[in-house]
């Protein structure tokens, strides 16, 4: 039974809650709409010192000039009984013959004639390429009647739609055919104005213009409301210039005039040599008087033309301007912000006064948790701040521009007129005219609707902005994923492989900014201010990311030192970031340079060898001669001993000569100062020769040499002499260590190679190397 009742006791309470509200929303907003109204009279009087009159405006005479164009079409075809197109009356054109070409000027009895839209050209008949210049020439002039066509094709639906709320008078001055929705009562009009009769026809607004015979504007006249000086500026300027223009396909044989009314043509033949210009020309109305006037009744009729916002004309347009610049808008906004504070305050005192009202239902015990509870219930109802100011937003985005409108057309006595003329009595309901009821109506609904708002943002402490603000209560989980979603690509961006496919990172990249633009660009004009921010934030970004890259730079830079000092064991533990590709390099380089160093110890030391060996070799042949000299020396030595201990020296003395000379060879290989005389050598001559030099020595050894070398001579930048040396030495090599009995095959090939797959040279890099490959081959008489 308590918990109904209580549960009956919520629902009371939230009732009157509701009702009080709904009250105070009604009050305010019928007080609001009383006030709002009560102004229109100071709003109409601004309005009509802003307002501008449209019809004298430089676009709607622009309208008149162009129809204008329709209507000389409609009285030439009255005048003359026969059926034109616009270009047929607008578009003039002539073909002229390039300087060099006579084909136009006569000088052949054999002729033909040439048709390019409604002109005909009499022509040489037996010049192949008139064909191809008169196809051209056509879809030129084609192009240009298309676009001159729809361009007045709109025209005529604008006499239409202009033709039945406007009486016009068009008259012939050459064969005095009229064409008249209004018989000739604008032409008394304006007659009598002519003769100082002004204000004594029905018209209220008359533009009145002649055509001569060059399609010059003349004799203009004019009648207005207010400012006809003005307005007679206007019409006589917009008659100096032409509303239609020749249409710029962007050809590069198209020159059009600054004034859009001619354009040429240079046509070519199928050879592209200058043939003929083609010019086409724009003309005007000529010999013609026009006339268009309106009565109060089709002023009011042509001002109202809109049936909704969708259609309605500049003119409309115009009334509604004057109400703005009269200052309904800012008025409006003010009333709408005093309706949201009254709903705040009130809502704020009705709170105040449930706290006794609490004490008084309840035990003085439960009176301190009612309170609370009652306090914490104030935070939470109510609207959250984000749909309060989506709400506040519509309404003001989507009631101010209505606002506007309906108070131009209340004080102009057509708000609702439609409704109010079907509805009869006066547009009456209940004796109440219905324009103000409804307009009464919609003031006081949108004041309510800022009222109500208002009571909801109400309540709004430091402390309840989590309960009541959808940012602030989703704001850290937002935030935490927003800085993970953060962090986890800069990690990324900072720990890229350089070594590795960037497409990917860039394209990361691309898309978060252009999704951050996307966002900025949504502001329109504050979005500047959001791309300061953005700069100066993405400013920081890549500062702190750049100071990470020249971190890992100084430690890629440090190891590569420690290496190039020889410390070849420097240790590459260091994480170096986008640079982490090198790092392998780096090891590899470690190696090759510990295989460098320890080839080169090798060699260092196969050199210490050779020269040891070599010195052994010059000791052999010395100690010799030292011997054979000491045996001379004796006595008693025969003539025949002397011979032969002479024999020996010499060949002993030989020898050690060309020790000496490779040992010399040896020392310059190694300082690098051998000094090459290059010249063209027969490389499979040289072969031959350092052979026949060895053949006795061969045949004794019991080699059978075989050779495999071209027929054609193979030419080669070398050193003659190094080169032949260097066959020689493997000749006497093969001789001595070559098993007897045995063959021994001498092959030259040539061959190409990439210098890149080779050690060639570098200046060959990327390219075909052509190159000759010698072998030897032969069986040696040691295992080895």
């Amino acid at each position: 039974m308590d918990t109904k009742w209580k549960s009956n006791k919520r629902f009371l309470s939230a009732t009157s809650v509701a009702t009080t509200y709904a009250a105070g929303a009604v009050v305010v907003g019928m007080a609001a709409a009383l006030i709002f109204m009560s102004l229109f009279p100071f709003f109409r009087e601004r309005a009509q010192a802003a307002y501008s009159d449209p019809l004298i405006s430089r676009s709607f005479v622009d309208d008149l000039f162009s129809l204008n164009y329709v209507q000389y079409k409609y009285l030439r075809e009255k005048a003359d009984q026969a059926q034109y197109s616009y270009s047929d009356l607008y578009l003039k054109q002539s073909l002229e013959s390039d300087e060099a070409d006579t084909s136009l000027t006569g000088g052949s009895s054999d002729e033909m004639e040439m048709q390019i839209g409604n002109t005909t050209y009499v022509i040489e008949s037996d010049n192949s390429s008139h064909e191809q210049i008169r196809q051209k020439a056509e879809r030129i002039v084609a192009n240009q009647q298309e676009n001159l066509e729809s361009v007045l094709s709109e025209y005529e639906q604008m006499l239409a739609s202009y033709g039945g709320m406007m009486d016009y008078y068009v008259e012939d001055l050459d064969s005095g055919t009229v064409l008249s929705n209004s018989g000739n009562s604008l032409p008394d009009a304006v007659s009598k104005d002519g003769q100082g009769g002004s204000g004594s026809s029905d018209y209220v607004y008359y533009v009145s213009l002649e055509y001569d015979s060059a399609g010059n504007v003349g004799n203009v006249s004019v009648r207005c409301q207010d400012n006809a000086k003005q307005f007679i500026n206007t019409v006589q300027t917009a008659g100096h210039e032409r509303q239609l223009s020749l249409y710029e396909d962007g050809g590069s044989s198209q020159e059009l005039d600054q004034s859009g009314q001619t354009s040429t043509y240079q046509v070519y033949d199928e050879y592209d040599e200058q043939y003929m210009m083609l010019r086409l020309t724009l003309t005007s109305p000529t010999d013609m008087r026009v006339i268009y006037g309106l009565t109060q009744e089709q002023y009011d009729t042509l001002l109202w033309s809109g049936d909704d916002s969708s259609s309605r004309t500049d003119l409309y347009l115009a009334l509604e301007n004057s109400y703005h610049d009269a200052g309904v808008a800012p008025a409006y906004l003010v009333l709408l912000f005093l309706c949201a504070a009254a709903g705040m305050i009130r809502r704020s005192l009705a709170a105040s006064q449930q706290q006794p009202e609490t004490a008084a239902f309840v035990g003085q015990k439960e009176a301190g948790e009612a309170l609370n509870n009652a306090r914490h219930m104030r935070r939470k109802r109510g609207l959250y701040i984000e749909t309060a100011a989506a709400l506040a937003i519509i309404l003001i985005a989507y009631s101010v521009y209505p606002v506007i409108r309906f108070t131009a057309e209340y004080e102009n006595g057509i708000f609702l007129q439609s409704v109010r003329a079907g509805l009869g009595n006066g547009g009456r309901i209940l004796r109440i005219p219905l324009d103000k009821a409804a307009m009464f109506l919609f003031l006081a609904v949108l004041f309510a609707m800022a009222f109500l708002i208002g009571s909801g943002l109400s309540g709004i402490r430091r402390s309840s902005l989590k309960e009541r603000s959808l940012i602030c209560k989703y704001w850290h989980k937002v935030y935490s994923r927003i800085k993970r979603a953060f962090r986890k690509f800069y990690t990324e961006l900072v720990s890229y492989d350089i070594g590795t496919d960037a497409n990917r990172i860039i394209l990361k990249v691309l898309g978060v900014n252009f999704f951050i633009l996307v966002l900025i660009c949504c502001f329109w004009f504050a979005g500047i201010l959001g791309l300061i921010v953005y700069t100066v934030i993405v400013y920081f970004i890549l500062k702190r990311y750049v100071i990470g890259i020249q971190e890992k730079y100084r430690k890629l830079l440090r190891a590569t030192s420690s290496i190039a000092q020889g410390n070849l064991d420097t240790a590459l533990s260091e994480d170096f970031g986008i640079f982490e590709s090198y790092k392998s390099q780096l090891r590899r380089i470690q190696v090759d340079f510990k295989r460098a160093v320890d080839e080169e110890v090798k060699s260092q030391r196969m050199k210490t060898e050779l020269i040891t060996n070599v010195s052994h070799d010059l000791k052999t042949p010395l100690t010799a001669i030292i011997t054979y000299i000491d045996l001379l020396k004796e006595p008693g030595v025969t003539e025949e001993k002397k011979e032969e201990y002479l024999a020996v020296l010499q060949k002993k003395a030989n020898r050690l000569k060309v020790l000496i000379e490779d040992l010399f060879e040896i020392s310059k290989a190694s300082s690098k100062a051998v000094t090459l005389q290059i010249v063209d050598v027969d490389i499979c001559n040289l072969l031959r020769q350092a052979y026949l030099e060895q053949e006795d020595r061969i045949s004794a050894a019991d080699l059978d040499f075989r050779f495999r070398l071209p027929e054609k001579k193979i030419i080669l930048s070398l050193d003659s002499q190094k080169t032949y040396r260097i066959f020689d030495n493997l000749y006497t090599n093969i001789i001595k260590y070559a098993l007897k009995g045995t063959r021994v095959y001498v092959t030259l090939t040539e061959e190409k190679e990439r210098s890149s797959e080779g050690n060639l040279s570098p200046a060959s890099s990327g390219k075909n190397r052509e190159y000759v490959r010698i072998e030897l081959k032969n069986i040696s008489a040691s295992e080895l």
